[in-house]
């Protein structure tokens, strides 16, 4: 399947706990390669709709996208732990078939990246969580790392099996 790391502000250094010595959550890092091409998986991630078919569970809409991806928004709607989640995300950076840095506001705010490198025959796909404020209460984060543990892990089978399963996208 992908690969996990999670980061303390280092790329590639494993710790054990999600969840800090401060009770901040740390940065996380999910990665996965699929035989496709960077153009393609790039274009898939770039329209929040596609959230939709990636992310089940959660509800995508009101989606506004730009040419250039900078200022795409959107609003999603999902349930953590029985509790009802809203709240919207904006593509602040986009480096095309490189890098989307999306920031998010909900009841706890941060942002997490994706990044899109050739490797192979096809495409690495990083996703990367960064924390944000809010996220120091310690149940908050541990809630929130074990949520984006499995969502990361679901997001990252669907966009390979949705690519790969798509002739279009084979290089």
């Amino acid at each position: 399947m992908g690969t996990k790391t999670w980061t303390r502000g280092v790329a590639n250094r494993q710790i054990d706990n999600p969840v800090g010595e401060s009770g901040l959550m740390e940065s996380r890092t999910s990665s996965i390669q699929i035989e496709a091409s960077v153009e393609s998986a790039f274009d898939c991630v770039k329209n929040p709709a596609n959230f939709n078919d990636l992310m089940p569970g959660v509800a995508f809409r009101d989606i506004i996208m730009t040419p250039d991806g900078v200022g795409t928004r959107y609003r999603f709607e999902t349930r953590v732990a029985g509790f009802t989640v809203r709240g919207t995300g904006e593509f602040t950076e986009v480096e095309p078939n490189r890098r989307i840095h999306d920031e998010t506001s909900i009841g706890v705010e941060g942002s997490f990246d994706w990044r899109f490198e050739p490797e192979g025959d096809g495409v690495r796909v990083t996703i990367e969580h960064h924390p944000g404020r809010h996220w120091g209460l310690p149940i908050v984060g541990r809630l929130l790392a074990d949520s984006y543990e499995r969502t990361d892990q679901q997001v990252l089978a669907r966009l390979k099996a949705k690519l790969e399963a798509d002739d279009s996208s084979r290089l």
